[in-house]
């Protein structure tokens, strides 16, 4: 963990020295929204948009088996969607 993020606090400020526990929530939902992405992808539109449960479980076991997670000594209790939207196509 330690080589992953720098949490360590000034002594005399006591504040972060590293910007990087901003980051984390960063990371983890950089994860989420991959392995989500790629599961969403999988499926017809209809499907996932009634789907959501099936999506839930899957996305987070994927998510609890990455390697920065794990590192990371991070566990992800639940995930909820609150929207499936597509993305625009690009002319």
């Amino acid at each position: 963990m330690a080589t992953i993020l720098d949490f360590q606090i000034h002594p005399r400020t006591r504040q972060y020295q590293a910007e990087d526990p901003e980051k984390l929530e960063l990371r983890i939902r950089n994860v989420i929204q991959v392995r989500t992405r790629g599961e969403v992808e999988k499926m017809v539109l209809e499907e996932a948009l009634v789907s959501s449960e099936k999506l839930t479980s899957t996305v987070l076991e994927s998510v609890e088996g990455q390697a920065i997670i794990k590192e990371m000594g991070i566990d992800i209790l639940s995930i909820t969607f609150l929207s499936i939207t597509h993305t625009p196509e690009i002319a």
